[in-house]
């Protein structure tokens, strides 16, 4: 939170010059910079090296630390896509508030553990290259409809 944006994170650490120095993307955090979380990592996937992810969600405009997806079900998992293509093996921790809503924080924490793992069976069942196809041709339709469709099981 001190850095406002990814793009100036990114810029701190070249400065920096110390390599090891790296980014802890927070999914509100991003979300609260008014950015795709997807392309935030892209961007420290160029140019530094991902060290964490906190996971969560909230709509925005301030860190919610809601459930993961109970917001942007779509944008997490191109996130987590994302991810994958880079190769991030690293830690995805929960920074979710349970107490606030009175949740039993296990419960809630096995909750995010089992919607990551769904979102990967998502990720897993697109198909890489027709959805790389639409995206080369920036064919939105086509894209969404290759998402939907390994989301619900069917064509959108």
């Amino acid at each position: 939170m001190i850095l406002p944006n990814v793009s100036a994170t990114l810029l701190a650490i070249a400065e920096a010059g110390a390599p090891n120095l790296g980014v802890t993307l927070d999914f509100g955090h991003v979300l609260e910079a008014d950015t795709s979380p997807a392309m935030a990592a892209a961007l420290v996937g160029r140019r530094s090296r991902l060290l964490g992810l906190h996971m969560n969600d909230g709509y925005g405009h301030r860190d919610d630390g809601l459930m993961v997806g109970a917001v942007h079900t779509v944008q997490t998992i191109e996130l987590l896509r994302q991810l994958r293509r880079d190769g991030f093996a690293g830690a995805i921790y929960f920074d979710t508030f349970p107490d606030v809503a009175a949740l039993d924080p296990v419960a809630e924490c096995a909750a995010n553990i089992t919607t990551i793992e769904a979102m990967f069976d998502v990720i897993d069942r697109l198909p890489e290259a027709e959805l790389e196809a639409a995206l080369q041709r920036q064919d939105a339709v086509a894209a969404h409809r290759i998402v939907q469709a390994a989301i619900f099981g069917r064509d959108a």
